[in-house]
């Protein structure tokens, strides 16, 4: 640690007292090189690997390619900043600076693996050659992995970042369950009643479905965890609350009368 401080000493005497701004300009000019490289493979690797047909090579270059370029300008500000706290004695800014990278990097991580799972999610459905899957379990798979990814970055964070001690943290994830189960039960209601659609299955993207209970019937365009959206004969789209399938009777029908049901001149969605 001396020699790293003696070696710094040194080079701020040779620069006349700005070795922070040399050595600040030299992490500036590193970083805008490692940016200019990294866009210059993107450009050359994807076409490559999309024309080999290499589907997870392309999927994994696709996810990887904004979320690298915002840690390399990550990593290189944090630094910048630290070399011109060290030389100003900002200690405020040096308090947190660690947390700050930490913090960062792991928002990075999160970013960069829920742009992999869509980006697998959305090869699974467009697909031809997956034609045969169930595109609404897919969906709900998705959306599942995705938020598992947040549920385990927010309990890195709390004790890493914030220095919530973890039985803290599982209290205090007990009490906003509660706060917050109690504060949007409608808003649970519709994500439990989304995940029933995806699991459960009654039906599927792609399917008509009516109702005797209620007056839905449409084409299921869309299923997400807070509603279904749905076609109608009518040609208008219909927004149902995912919990409303719990409650009430749902008919699926087959492709024939799905088919004389449907009004001709309505593009189906490419499902």
């Amino acid at each position: 640690m001396n020699l790293a401080a003696d070696q710094v000493s040194f080079f701020d005497s040779i620069t006349g007292g700005y070795g922070w701004a040399v050595r600040s300009f030299i992490i500036f000019a590193i970083t805008l090189s490692l940016n200019f490289f990294e866009l210059v493979f993107f450009k050359r690797l994807l076409p490559k690997y999309k024309r080999s047909g290499k589907v997870w090579d392309t999927i994994l270059i696709k996810a990887i390619h904004k979320p690298l370029i915002i840690l390399i300008w990550f990593v290189g500000v944090v630094l910048i900043i630290e070399e011109i706290s060290v030389f100003f004695n900002i200690d405020f800014i040096l308090g947190f600076i660690k947390e700050l990278r930490h913090l960062g990097i792991i928002a990075i991580i999160v970013w960069l693996l829920i742009r992999f799972i869509r980006e697998i999610e959305s090869e699974f459905i467009h697909s031809k050659s997956k034609e045969h899957l169930d595109k609404t379990m897919i969906k709900g798979m998705g959306l599942l992995l995705r938020f598992t990814v947040l549920i385990l970055a927010a309990l890195i964070l709390l004790p890493l970042v914030f220095k919530v001690p973890l039985s803290g943290v599982i209290a205090l994830g007990g009490l906003a369950g509660a706060f917050i189960g109690f504060a949007s039960k409608d808003f649970l209601a519709n994500v439990f009643g989304g995940m029933l659609i995806f699991f459960d299955r009654p039906f599927s993207i792609g399917d008509w479905i009516r109702s005797p209970d209620r007056n839905i019937e449409g084409y299921v365009e869309d299923v997400s965890w807070r509603s279904t959206k749905i076609l109608t004969q009518e040609k208008n789209y219909l927004y149902v609350p995912n919990s409303t399938f719990s409650i009430i009777v749902v008919e699926k029908l087959s492709p024939k009368n799905f088919l004389q049901k449907f009004p001709k001149g309505i593009q189906l969605k490419d499902e």
